[in-house]
């Protein structure tokens, strides 16, 4: 099961996680703009809830490194991805 706030958007999500480790908020903008990018996420104004499961699972990854962490580890991080990015 993937916990996330259905009732947030992508931007309002990052934000919020990025405000818990106490982060810059221009540091938190520039981690959102990288990781939507490469995480290939939705427009940044997508409600959390409209997301597939692959994209709920992608913006979920992207919580997990907004403050960019020295070590994360994942315990079957290709489980429910799209193919496209499990190949990447």
């Amino acid at each position: 099961d993937i916990s996330l706030y259905n009732t947030l958007t992508i931007t309002e999500m990052i934000s919020f996680y990025g405000k818990i480790y106490n982060m810059p908020a221009s540091e938190v903008e520039h981690n959102m703009q990288f990781l939507i990018k490469l995480l290939q996420l939705p427009p940044k104004n997508q409600l959390i809830g409209d997301m597939s499961g692959g994209q709920m699972r992608r913006a979920s990854l992207a919580l997990a490194l907004v403050h960019c962490p020295d070590l994360l580890i994942l315990d079957e991080p290709t489980v429910g991805l799209d193919p496209i990015l499990r190949k990447g």
